[in-house]
């Protein structure tokens, strides 16, 4: 036979800190979900995060479709939960995007460095533009791409050193 559930608040020492901040998430939870009941369908599970404060609600959406689509429906939103709390003046949405193991993983990966032929096209380019402008734009790109492949060069060059096996050496 096996025991019933218990929430893990319940193996903990209990602690005014911990009691606050469980009591906190509880009415963090409450709120959202009165919040989404006023949502159409469609909107409900993209809407993240609910807080009501004084005369205004906030709305937290996972992305900017969504935030317009909940600033579109507002005036509506509002309505609905006035019914609840008559004190509502205002509905305002902001975005709190999920954290995406995608984006994660191109900030980990190394930038790309520019290949030596690059600054000299660059450097070419500006030469035959007749904006001022925008060839100093280009003379700097260039000069900022010379740069960047020096110092690529220059840490390669002090990672093969003499006498270490690599292909310089044999």
């Amino acid at each position: 036979m096996t025991k019933p559930l218990r929430h893990v608040s319940g193996f903990l020492r209990p602690s005014a800190a911990l009691v606050a901040q469980l009591e906190e998430i509880r009415r963090d939870q409450a709120m959202l979900r009165e919040a989404r009941r006023a949502l159409p369908p469609s909107l409900r599970e993209h809407c993240r995060r609910a807080v009501f404060s004084g005369d205004s609600v906030t709305l937290v959406a996972e992305s900017a479709v969504w935030a317009t689509r909940l600033r579109f429906m507002g005036p509506e939103i509002l309505a609905r939960l006035a019914e609840v709390h008559p004190g509502l003046r205002r509905c305002r949405v902001r975005i709190a995007p999920e954290a995406s193991p995608m984006r994660d993983a191109r900030r980990a990966l190394p930038r790309p460095r520019p290949s030596p032929g690059t600054a000299h096209h660059l450097a070419a380019t500006a030469e035959m533009l007749t904006d001022p402008g925008l060839a100093a734009a280009f003379r700097r790109l260039a000069a900022s791409a010379a740069r960047a492949t020096a110092a690529a060069a220059a840490a390669g060059a002090s990672e093969a050193r003499p006498g270490d096996g690599s292909a310089e050496d044999q």
